[in-house]
């Protein structure tokens, strides 16, 4: 049989608060350690006695324990802890729309789900790319009963569905790289900077003696280099900002993707005759770093002798660049403190805590520099 704890007994409370004050001891008893799972309790009226109140208070508090999955009563055999957590409810469901796919995101998508279910929730995924039905499973995880939605999104993401989510009592939070000139009111956003990336990916070139560089990446992304709107100031405008300030200058090659197997690969002709011509670059930024993973392979196996002078850069520290240690340096977009970061924020608002600020928290990148 067990006591509850010295100290406990025989507090007197005021007959309003009488189930409450009673639930709360045992719950603190229970989830402290003090009474643990498998324990029995003692009978509703040792308890009664031992608190100095009626039978009845008791019998409701212990009542709501076993409702939240704390104890259970074993009929003729008496009360028993059955757990000392609280269990998963649907208010403790998080949502990850992300696109988990995507190597990039994949990869914090795993990060941040380890990190919920150390703190108590219940994390899903929802892939909001990359399939003909994404739309549809993007708007069945809105229909749930979650609290919390973790969003990535890019330009095809459904953000109209996203903003009429947005209902009192649930929580949507912008993490990766949530667009700038998307503003949805209520969204707490978490972003890693891509522009400063770029910047520093500039900055450490230059004050190496760089002054021309190539740079690759998709078509799209070159595009996106050239162009003058905000839309479009995306992969790598950070470093083209930085770069024509600074007074340096670069060419671009777009790599391709080998049909039925979307491997992506760069023209060897097209990428050497780049170090054939007048003032060839010295430096190599891949927009993506499987691009610099490529050209890297590429300098290896065609010119060995440029894979010695020539600096790469990769952006964005995915398994491209981790895999073997490369020998090329790479932006680190630090998804480890964003996964931190976003499991802290869900924390404080499953706390009801003072609302969190509605400015985006801004995590820095780092250049990692390898070779």
């Amino acid at each position: 049989m067990v006591v509850i704890s010295e100290g406990l007994s025989r507090r007197r409370v005021k007959q309003t608060s009488v189930r409450e004050h009673v639930r709360g001891i045992l719950l603190e008893e229970i989830t402290s350690g003090r009474f643990p799972i498998g324990h029995k309790l003692q009978s509703i009226h040792a308890l009664a006695k031992a608190f100095g109140i009626s039978p009845f208070p008791v019998r409701e508090a212990l009542a709501d324990l076993e409702a939240r999955g704390y104890v259970q009563s074993k009929h003729g055999s008496g009360t028993y802890v059955t757990a000392n957590q609280p269990p998963l409810t649907v208010a403790d469901a998080v949502m990850l729309c992300i696109e988990a796919k995507a190597h990039l995101f994949g990869d914090f998508g795993s990060l941040l789900m380890g990190r919920l279910l150390n703190k108590g929730f219940l994390p899903g995924v929802v892939d909001t790319g990359f399939t003909d039905n994404a739309g549809v499973q993007l708007h069945r995880a809105l229909a749930s009963d979650a609290r919390f939605f973790v969003a990535h999104g890019v330009r095809s993401f459904d953000f109209n569905a996203l903003q009429r989510a947005a209902l009192p009592g649930r929580h949507i939070i912008g993490v990766i790289d949530w667009e700038a000139e998307i503003q949805i009111a209520g969204v707490h956003q978490i972003v890693t900077d891509h522009a400063e990336g770029g910047r520093l990916v500039a900055r450490h070139l230059y004050a190496r003696g760089h002054r021309h560089v190539l740079l690759l990446g998709t078509d799209s992304m070159i595009y996106d280099i050239a162009g003058t709107s905000a839309i479009q100031r995306r992969n790598g405008w950070g470093f083209v900002e930085a770069w024509k300030a600074l007074g340096g200058t670069w060419q671009t090659l777009c790599s391709d993707v080998v049909p039925d197997t979307a491997e992506i690969t760069l023209n060897t002709d097209s990428f050497l005759n780049c170090f054939q011509r007048g003032n060839a670059p010295t430096a190599i930024f891949g927009l993506r770093d499987v691009e610099a993973w490529q050209a890297q392979t590429f300098l290896l196996n065609h010119a060995p002798a440029l894979a010695t002078s020539v600096k790469i850069v990769g952006y964005g520290n995915t398994p491209w660049s981790q895999a073997g240690h490369p020998p090329f340096t790479t932006v680190e977009l630090q998804l480890e403190r964003m996964a931190e970061e976003t499991a802290r924020l869900i924390e404080a608002l499953r706390a009801e805590e003072s609302m969190p600020s509605s400015e985006p928290v801004v995590i820095q990148p780092s250049l990692v520099v390898r070779g």
